[in-house]
């Protein structure tokens, strides 16, 4: 009947250990668990949103640039129309006057005063029409002025007969009197100049001219335009440049920059030497764009004197200038865009920026979303777990008190009716042996009952956590007077080796819980005539004290040592007398110290002892 009874508190004492296991399990923070499920959901959906964005704002930058550049060029390519039509539509109109019969009667009867006066009406009405045209001339093959149109404020007029000059010797005579039938001379465009000085304000001109037949085919003189070129340059808006062939600002967006070529202290006042690097692919190529780290560049060239004869006037000086004859090719005009860098890319970066603005919030919403689905989550499974737990703990605790506790009890009552029954058949001796396996089966019993209510208190939370400072002498003293009858039994030496006046924060109730089952279990497996040691001292850890209990027993094997606190471990060992435990002992003072802030260790040697270590705060 002793083995049965033995057996069934085995079986019962494993039961409660995974009880116990079973309710200790996810106490640890779930912090990382929830993280870990948070980036889960989180990182995916995140990174595919992101993604998602950026390629449609890299496709939109790509689209927006695009439509800028088509937009430049678009520009570029419109203000090249209007100038060369505009260009075009003076020649035209210089070679159609050309034609007047008035231009032939005037030139075979210079005299005829009528002959004048209606073809000066003509050029008059030409002159009030346009507005762009400063002179119109008609100039006899000696280079005398026949008939001067001047347009002033708006106003065209007539210059009287005596004030009409000779231009024989000019350049633009000369050249223009050299063409033939329907060729057209044209100066490159520049600042008038009047009595040897550069007229103010400033007038830009470009002078036209074609020669003109009598009705025999002689030449007997040209016509003369001087055209108002701030026509051409006002096609021209802020965001563009017009450059002559030599790298010169004709419009710029700066007018201290314009007309350097005109000025002898503005040489150096060139696109080629602001830009450089750029000059040289604008000058060698005739239509381009093109980014760089200084911006955007569209240009294209224009042509106005292609198929007609030209003439530059080449300066050296404000005042002074030489004659020299161009190619047409070799003339030309640069009508240039240039956005700058950061004007370019302003959209493109206000754009990026409200993106990161939106990834942003969307990271952090996104987050905190995730982070309480996650955390819904993982309660929600703790709570099913923890439910469900509950529900086999209370079903195996009931098992416990209606089967396990029972087959003691059952054996102490068969005892008990043998030795009443049998009294006087036993002996001395073997009542006795009787009365000893009732002790010790009673003890055990106590033991386990006593930390089954514990951890069923521990559990439910009613064991009320009291923290206050205790001597640990005097809580040791009583402990080991409580356990000197056990003590003297084995004949083990009980050392009370604390140190005076130390003191710990801690339960008093739940410390002295665990004392005593490490004294206990150190007298269990300890030999007669072995010691168990208490002693006392400050931790390493500041503001902590350090509790052993040390005997001087069998030792526990290291494969052991590792499962001691392990409830689902089963850790069942007789005592050096086959002294029987009820396998909870540890597993309460690993939760009750832990609750207390503590921790506990063991540190032993097969053959030397074990000892036992409580760390509590002082």
């Amino acid at each position: 009947m002793d083995e049965v009874s033995n057996t069934a508190l085995m079986k019962k004492n494993n039961m409660i250990r995974n009880i116990i296991n079973q309710s200790n399990k996810g106490t640890k923070s779930p912090f990382r668990r929830i993280l870990s499920r948070t980036l889960l959901v989180f990182l995916p959906i995140f990174i595919l949103m992101f993604i998602g964005s950026l390629s449609i704002l890299l496709v939109q930058e790509r689209m927006e640039l695009r439509v800028l550049l088509s937009a430049k060029e678009s520009q570029v390519n419109n203000k090249l129309d209007n100038i060369e039509t505009e260009i075009d539509h003076v020649i035209d109109n210089l070679l159609i006057l050309s034609l007047n019969k008035g231009v032939v009667k005037v030139l075979e009867d210079g005299d005829s005063s009528l002959a004048v006066k209606l073809l000066a009406d003509d050029f008059k009405n030409l002159s009030a029409y346009y507005k762009f045209y400063d002179q119109i001339r008609l100039i006899n093959e000696n280079g005398d002025e026949l008939i001067r149109i001047n347009f002033i404020n708006g106003q065209s007029s007539a210059v009287p007969e005596s004030e009409l000059q000779n231009k024989k010797d000019r350049y633009y005579f000369k050249d223009a009197f050299k063409l033939d039938k329907n060729d057209v001379f044209v100066s490159p465009i520049d600042l008038n100049i009047e009595e040897g000085k550069i007229e103010a304000p400033l007038k830009p001109v470009i002078r036209f001219a074609t020669p003109v037949f009598d009705s025999k085919g002689v030449k007997r003189g040209v016509i003369l335009f001087n055209y108002l070129g701030q026509t051409i340059l006002d096609q021209v808006d802020k965001t563009m440049m017009l450059l002559n062939s030599d790298g010169y600002w004709l419009k710029g967006s700066s007018p201290e920059d314009e007309w350097g070529f005109m000025y002898e202290n503005k040489k150096e006042l060139t696109f080629q030497n602001r830009y450089p690097a750029e000059w040289l692919k604008i000058q060698n190529e005739d239509a381009s764009q093109f980014i760089n780290e200084k911006g955007l560049f569209t240009f294209k060239t224009i042509y106005p004197l292609k198929g007609v004869q030209i003439k530059q006037k080449k300066h050296s000086s404000s005042l002074v200038s030489s004659d020299k004859k161009l190619v047409s090719s070799h003339y030309n005009w640069k009508i240039v865009s240039y956005t700058p860098l950061d004007e370019l890319y302003l959209k493109r970066d206000r754009t990026r920026k409200y993106f990161g603005l939106l990834m942003t919030f969307l990271f952090v919403s996104l987050l905190a979303v995730s982070y309480r689905l996650a955390k819904a989550q993982h309660y929600r499974r703790e709570a099913l777990k923890s439910l469900k737990i509950s529900n086999d703990t209370k079903d195996k605790f009931f098992s416990i008190i209606s089967h396990d506790l029972r087959s003691p009890f059952n054996s102490l009552l068969g005892f008990t009716d043998m030795l009443i029954k049998n009294y006087d058949t036993f002996s001395d001796e073997e009542r006795m042996s009787i009365i000893e396996t009732l002790n010790a089966s009673s003890k055990t019993t106590y033991l386990l009952l006593e930390n089954l209510l514990s951890w069923s208190s521990s559990q439910t939370g009613s064991i009320k956590f009291a923290p206050q400072k205790i001597e640990i002498k005097d809580l040791v003293q009583e402990i080991i007077l409580l356990s000197k009858s056990t003590a003297d039994k084995k004949h083990i030496d009980l050392v009370d080796n604390t140190e005076d006046n130390q003191f710990v924060y801690a339960d008093k109730n739940m410390l002295s819980t665990v004392l005593r089952n490490l004294i206990t279990n150190a007298m269990k497996f300890t030999e007669s005539n072995g010691k168990v040691i208490i002693s006392s001292e400050r931790s390493t850890k500041k503001g902590f004290v350090k509790i052993s209990v040390m005997d001087t027993g069998i030792g526990i094997p290291a494969n052991i040592i590792d499962n001691l606190f392990l409830l689902d471990k089963n850790i069942s060992t007789l005592g050096t007398d086959a002294e029987k435990g009820s396998g909870l002992g540890l597993i309460l003072c690993k939760e009750f110290i832990e609750k207390q802030g503590g921790e506990i260790y063991v540190e032993s040697e097969v053959g030397k002892g074990s000892q036992f270590k409580l760390i509590l705060p002082e």
